[in-house]
């Protein structure tokens, strides 16, 4: 009892005590300990010390990131907490800043409330004023999906409705433009876009859109239009390719002597063709030529060519020599004629001579002429003798003879008709001279199997046989080797295909057998078996019903959509008269028939040139080819391309882009 009240006594003294000095005012609780009680004192806690603007100004759609300064007397861990606000944006604490992202074209006033508390008690709450000035923005405007159409004979008209709207009510204002107004034009009204597809057009345009408001902010955007061609088109173009002066010459051999009636086709390819004369006077529309009198005439003859609507053209310059009245003026005009381009054969160039000339001995104006060739070394001078009864002239081609041998003297030229080296099955063609005049021996490892004038004997077999053949000239020596089948081994119907007019022709050396993909023979009624757009005859002959269609003839398939052939070691793509080798998987360039042509229309073709030989008559005919390399034969093209054929020709390359988007690189 005395303890407890000497410890209220000693209480109430300290209660006055410390009511009458400030400077006990930190001492804290009283405790006991066992039966005597005295004083422990205790430290208080003190809130955080922050340091922070209460406001902010700044732009809209820019977001603001604010330093968060505060100390504790403690050293206690302070938690900041968003109590209230942020109605007009996102708020967030990131790494000891606060960060304020207004919503998008958000404006106004902002307010927030934050707490920093220690955990002890000690709380601070701070209040932060944003101002979120508004500013303009540019008008928005949706993406546009590209849009495809098929070209038609007539024009396609098209509406594009916009996605635009401005957040800041401005009024709107929308421009259009098309890269190629010769296939889409474009106007605007409002919110949508009219497009204006002229008849008959392929290809690409790009349409940019551009939306602007009345203080000049815009936006902009863009999409394509692309025309893919018309069935029809398509057979169009077919007869364009197809329409070559070889085929309208009749008994005419060059555009520049028309003395002969014109065989002119009136349809094609499901097309109809309607020609027309320059000068009806010279040439009459159907091909019937007359007298030029006593100048040289020149015509045009275009051939309209129409199917389901769709309109294409195809041209030639033709030239009817002038008369001629006695011999002295006929030798004259025939030498006139007789240029380097009608003898080259397969030939480039007078200075790329590799292959047989076509040197005539009859001429034209009813002239003969007969030929001296000159040789020293690879320097080569060409002489004809142009006569007519009692008059004659000479001119001369000084040529330059390459050492293209080896390349000529190909395994192609020398298998003659058989498919494959591995499948020899009727005789070879072993020359015995080169274009240059080179003599050239022959041997052959099995002279009863293959003599040396490339007889095949194929009754002494009694089974397959390999025979190695050497051809020796000046210096050189190249090797063959070959597989002869004997007589009733399976023969596949493979040695010769083309493609031509939508039908695929294979001639077997036995001229009967057809082997399908099927893994049973196929039964034929009444020679001819239906497979369903494909026909396949008992002679050899496939056709296909619809272009579409993919042919496949045992291990060969022939595509007609890419005039190509197929097998599980090559692939062939046919141009003209010659074809691309490729192995398969590589699209590198094997071989190629050896010199020949690029015919285009002069008047739509780009024609890129660099580092070639190129020549272009005043008719059109394209000739061209990769200048010398030493170490490899680098053989040109031959084939006809349709109008707006793109051929760029680089250092070793040649790439062809048909109107079609066929992309052909040779390198």
């Amino acid at each position: 009892m005395r303890n407890i009240l000497s410890l209220i006594l000693f209480s109430s003294s300290l209660s006055a005590l410390l009511s009458t000095s400030s400077s006990y005012q930190n001492i804290g609780v009283i405790g006991v300990v066992g039966n005597l009680g005295y004083l422990n004192p205790i430290a208080l806690n003190t809130p955080p010390k922050v340091e922070l603007n209460s406001s902010f100004e700044f732009d809209e759609d820019t977001n603001i990131s604010i330093p968060l300064i505060y100390e504790d007397d403690e050293n206690d861990e302070v938690a900041i907490s968003i109590v209230e606000g942020g109605e007009l944006g996102k708020v967030s604490i990131e790494h000891g800043n606060l960060i304020y992202t207004p919503y998008s074209n958000e404006n106004g006033t902002d307010r927030l409330t934050l707490e920093f508390s220690d955990g002890f008690g000690g709380v601070v709450r701070k209040k932060v004023t944003f101002s979120i000035r508004p500013i303009n923005d540019p008008p928005y405007i949706g993406e546009i999906e590209n849009i495809e159409f098929t070209s038609s004979p007539n024009r396609i008209y098209e509406v594009v409705n916009l996605d635009i709207y401005d957040d800041d009510g401005d009024s709107i204002r929308v421009f259009a433009t098309s890269s190629d107004s010769d296939i889409v034009e474009v106007e605007t009204e409002r919110d949508s876009l009219y497009l204006s597809i002229k008849p008959q057009q392929i290809g690409e345009a790009n349409i940019s859109v551009v939306v602007q408001d009345d203080k000049n902010l815009s936006s902009e955007t863009g999409f394509k239009v692309r025309i893919y061609p018309a069935p029809a088109q398509i057979e169009i173009e077919k007869v364009k390719n197809l329409l070559v002066f070889n085929l309208i010459r009749g008994k005419n051999r060059y555009q520049d002597y028309i003395t002969e009636e014109l065989n002119l086709p009136d349809y094609l390819y499901s097309s109809n063709i309607f020609w027309r004369s320059s000068n009806q006077r010279y040439i009459s529309d159907s091909g019937v030529v007359y007298q030029g009198g006593g100048e040289r005439k020149i015509v045009q003859l275009t051939a309209t060519i129409e199917n389901s609507g769709f309109i294409g053209y195809k041209s030639f310059l033709l030239s009817i020599p002038e008369y001629i009245s006695n011999d002295i003026e006929a030798v004259q005009k025939a030498k006139e004629y007789l240029t380097f381009e009608k003898i080259r054969g397969e030939n480039t160039g007078q200075d790329h001579i590799y292959s047989e000339l076509d040197l005539p001995t009859s001429w034209l104006f009813d002239t003969n002429i007969s030929w001296k060739i000159d040789r020293n070394g690879s320097d080569g001078n060409i002489t004809a003798t142009i006569s007519k009864g009692d008059y004659n002239l000479t001119k001369s081609f000084r040529v330059r003879f390459r050492d293209y041998d080896i390349d000529w003297l190909s395994y192609r030229r020398v298998l003659k008709n058989n498919s494959s080296r591995y499948r020899v099955v009727s005789d070879l063609y072993l020359p015995d001279r080169f274009p240059d005049g080179s003599v050239v021996v022959w041997d052959s490892s099995n002279s009863e199997i293959i003599s040396t004038d490339g007889k095949v004997h194929r009754d002494k077999l009694l089974s397959d046989r390999y025979v190695h053949l050497t051809a020796k000239w000046r210096d050189k020596v190249k090797d063959f080797q070959f597989r002869v089948l004997k007589i009733g081994a399976e023969e596949e119907a493979t040695s010769s295909i083309s493609i031509g007019d939508r039908r695929i022709k294979v001639s077997s050396n036995s001229g009967k057998k057809v082997i399908s993909n099927s893994e049973t023979p196929p039964n034929f009624v009444d020679d001819r078996l239906e497979l369903g757009d494909i026909v396949i005859y008992s002679d050899g002959v496939v056709e296909v019903v619809n272009e579409g269609s993919r042919v496949r003839i045992g291990d060969i398939s022939a595509d007609l959509n890419r005039s190509s052939i197929k097998t599980s070691q090559y692939e062939y793509i046919s141009l003209g008269n010659s074809k691309i080798e490729y192995r398969k998987g590589s699209n590198k360039i094997l071989s190629l028939g050896s010199g020949s042509y690029i015919e285009v229309d002069k008047s739509k073709t780009e024609f890129q040139r660099e580092n070639l030989g190129v020549k272009i008559d005043r008719y059109g005919e394209i000739t061209s080819y990769i200048k010398e390399n030493e170490d490899r034969t680098i053989p040109t093209i031959r084939g006809s391309f349709s109008a707006g054929t793109d051929i760029k020709m680089e250092r070793d390359k040649i790439t062809i882009e048909t109107p079609l988007n066929r992309v052909m690189e040779i390198e």
